[in-house]
């Protein structure tokens, strides 16, 4: 049975705009560990999932945010505005969901609006996963703790990906390793 979930989407309403949206319903001393899990998470499977100069692009980007970037200096960079959420009928974007249990969790990740051959696909992703980085470490700035975790996952998913050991099999276990020494 899983206890919490962790839900969310990020919304792209052109190349240069985005909204971002992560909740959970875990209790407060637990929702810094149901973020990292989905950061990791949701950085591992885009990871998984594109390839080329896309790929290597989205691991420079999480290295240098290992090695101190800040993520919204990277969105920044790449002419991006994050925007309040809006109901635009034109968008397209990620969402994704966790649920969260004792035995570990199962996620789900949607991407939507980018056709039936997912046009735009490898354009979009790398960019979703640093604006859902940027998004975490804004919403936890006081938290010193948290945003060494991230910069520390960040650092070790790209590490993983340039040795090939990022794959969707491994992404739930690489996931949990990374929440579960953040709680220690």
């Amino acid at each position: 049975m899983y206890q919490t979930k962790v839900i969310g989407n990020i919304d792209f309403f052109s190349h240069n705009e985005a909204s971002v949206v992560a909740k959970t319903n875990a209790s407060q001393e637990n929702q810094e560990s149901a973020y990292l899990l989905l950061f990791a998470w949701f950085s591992l499977r885009i990871l998984s999932l594109i390839h080329g100069d896309y790929r290597q692009i989205l691991i420079k980007n999480l290295y240098e945010i290992g090695e101190g970037m800040q993520p919204n200096k990277k969105i920044k960079d790449y002419g991006v505005n994050i925007v309040e959420v809006t109901e635009q009928k034109e968008k397209k974007g990620f969402s994704f969901r966790l649920d969260i249990g004792n035995a570990g969790y199962k996620p789900h990740n949607k991407p939507y609006g980018f056709g039936l051959l997912g046009r735009g696909t490898n354009y979009y992703a790398p960019m979703a996963v640093l604006i859902l980085a940027a998004h975490l470490v804004d919403c936890n700035k006081d938290n010193q703790k948290f945003i060494k975790a991230i910069k520390s996952a960040s650092k070790r998913i790209a590490l993983w990906a340039l040795d090939n050991k990022v794959s969707i099999k491994d992404e739930q276990v690489i996931g949990i390793m990374l929440s579960r020494e953040y709680d220690q």
